[in-house]
C-alpha cells in the first residue's frame, strides 16, 4: 500500500518553458553522435558553454560546441573533423537542435523554487 506523506506536494510535470532546457545540452549531443557514428570523447562545461570533443570513424578529431546566449537563446556550431565539411557540420548542428526541442517536449518536474517572502 501506499501512502503519500501529509503535506507533500507534487512538483507539476510541464515542458520547457522555452522550448529547451540547457540541462539536455549533453544528452542531446550524445543521442545525435550515437545515431550518426560519431564519438564524443569528452565534455568540458562551464556556465554558458559545452564543448565536446569529438572523433569519427577515420580517427578525425573534431569539435561540438553549444553556447548559452545571455537572453536565454542557445546555438550550436560544430567542426566534426580536422577538416571542414559545411554539410556535414550543418546536418549534425541542426539534428542537435532538433533533439534540443524534442527533448525539452518532454514533461519533467520543474526545478524547487523557493516560496516568495
Amino acid at each position: 500500500m501506499t501512502v503519500t506523506t501529509a503535506g507533500y506536494q507534487a512538483r507539476p510535470l510541464l515542458p520547457a518553458a522555452d522550448g529547451v532546457r540547457w540541462d539536455d545540452v549533453e544528452m542531446a549531443v550524445t543521442n545525435v553522435s550515437k545515431r550518426s557514428f560519431v564519438g564524443v570523447a569528452a565534455y568540458q562545461r562551464t556556465a554558458d558553454t559545452v564543448v565536446g570533443s569529438t572523433i569519427l570513424a577515420d580517427g578525425q578529431q573534431g569539435t561540438v560546441t553549444v553556447r548559452r546566449g545571455a537572453e536565454g537563446s542557445i546555438t550550436v556550431g560544430a567542426q566534426l573533423g580536422t577538416f571542414p565539411d559545411e554539410a556535414r557540420d550543418r546536418a549534425f548542428t541542426d539534428a542537435v537542435t532538433m533533439e534540443l526541442r524534442r527533448l525539452g517536449s518532454i514533461k519533467r518536474p520543474q526545478p524547487d523554487v523557493p516560496p516568495a517572502s
